[in-house]
């Protein structure tokens, strides 16, 4: 009877168990990733900014994660399991110096969130990870040389999100806010709501968790709808149930965007792909979710 007992004990069904760090665990994006985090994750890292402002709140969330900032991240020279990287190259003098500490660190897989805007001002239907038009802007190159450093290590995969919003955050809650728009206002925006953004995330991982060879490390996600105008952006916001009322259409002044993109503007369309996103559901519309 005990040799059966045994027997049937080794024949369970193995629970995977890996350790994982989120690199900018305080962001808004991070707010929408970690309380849906898959249970498999047993051992969690979340790295914040140089403060301890958001340990208590990240301490409610996930109780059992090991919270440090990131001086105290830099300190160590080894990190075992995965990594989840999603602060932006402005917290850093040197993003791409910072990403390449992070590469040293890991062994595992390494997920950078990026931006879409490293596209450029491309015409067309982007669906191609390579569909990059160069010369680009500073900010731009800042970001594509990051990208490099992460797609530099073996297992290394890129998450380009289009534009990112909720209610509250985006390019329409800062137009409505200064009064005035720069850009083309026929230019074309690429939306991602964060929620949307957070599940790809985690669709991604869910997704790269049984591969040893990562091939496809290029993701690109959006809404996956019919992107909309920087006059159309207004137009719904101020007609929305949020913010109907209490702002104005703010004026278009033309010229370059504070992005670079120019005053006359491509068409470009952001459609996802990438086989590491397969599976996931998401592409909230901008106008249904701002009424």
């Amino acid at each position: 009877m005990l040799k059966i007992l045994l027997l049937s004990l080794l024949l369970l069904p193995t629970v995977l168990s890996l350790p994982l760090t989120i690199i900018g665990a305080s962001s808004t994006l991070a707010s929408f990733i970690l309380p849906t985090l898959p249970s498999h994750y047993d051992t969690l890292t979340l790295v914040t900014g140089p403060t301890t402002k958001s340990h208590s709140t990240l301490s409610s969330i996930l109780p059992n994660a090991s919270i440090k900032t990131y001086p105290e991240f830099d300190e160590i020279q080894e990190c075992t399991g995965d990594c989840l990287f999603i602060t932006p190259p402005s917290s850093f003098d040197s993003y791409s110096e910072t990403l390449k500490s992070v590469t040293e660190k890991f062994a595992g897989k390494i997920i950078l969130i990026s931006s879409a805007g490293v596209y450029g001002n491309i015409g067309g239907t982007v669906t191609s990870a390579t569909a990059i038009k160069h010369p680009l802007s500073p900010r731009q190159q800042r970001i594509y040389d990051g990208e490099r450093v992460i797609l530099s290590h073996p297992r290394g995969v890129v998450i380009r999100l289009a534009g990112l919003w909720t209610e509250e955050r985006g390019p329409h809650r800062y137009w409505i806010d200064v009064g005035e728009v720069k850009g083309d206002p026929e230019g074309i925006v690429n939306l991602l709501h964060y929620a949307d953004a957070g599940s790809a995330a985690l669709k991604v991982l869910e997704n790269l968790k049984d591969l040893n060879n990562i091939e496809d490390n290029i993701v690109l996600v959006s809404d996956g709808n019919k992107p909309i105008t920087r006059k159309q952006i207004c137009e719904i916001t101020i007609e929305g149930k949020k913010w109907k009322g209490k702002r104005d259409m703010p004026e278009f002044i033309g010229g370059e965007t504070k992005r670079g993109r120019p005053e006359k503007e491509e068409r470009r369309e952001y459609i996802p792909s990438g086989e590491l996103l397969k599976g996931w559901e998401g592409g909230r519309s901008f106008s249904n979710g701002m009424n």
